[in-house]
């Protein structure tokens, strides 16, 4: 095994130790929901909204489920492509708005902090 391959494999029983609900990602209720979503809603929504067309790869949980077990299993899902969701659903995630610009130029989520403090 080369250096980079040991260091991937440290790192995955780092992320499985802090994480432990990420097992639930290969659980057959979740693929049967993930499977559902995306036959339901082929194309990425994040995508769609920007006027792009581009073929959803996963299903994203629309509220953080941060390991509350019912909310992973239960929770409303989006579609979405690996790049928005690697990026985009995760930066929102982290800092509580979407960056989205309108056609007018200005930021479409009203909790950009832009929206918030126009009032």
């Amino acid at each position: 095994m080369n250096r980079r391959e040991e260091r991937r494999r440290r790192e995955d029983v780092k992320r499985r130790k802090a994480k432990p609900w990420r097992k639930w990602y290969s659980s057959r209720a979740w693929k049967l929901k993930r499977a559902a979503q995306l036959g339901k809603i082929p194309w990425c929504e994040s995508c769609r909204r920007q006027g792009k067309s581009r073929p959803a790869t996963v299903a994203n949980h629309k509220v953080p489920h941060r390991g509350d077990r019912e909310l992973f299993f239960h929770g409303e899902t989006e579609s979405a492509c690996a790049e928005c969701h690697d990026a985009a659903i995760q930066r929102e995630e982290i800092e509580g708005f979407r960056r989205d610009i309108g056609e007018d130029g200005w930021p479409e989520d009203e909790r950009h902090p832009f929206n918030r403090g126009a009032g």
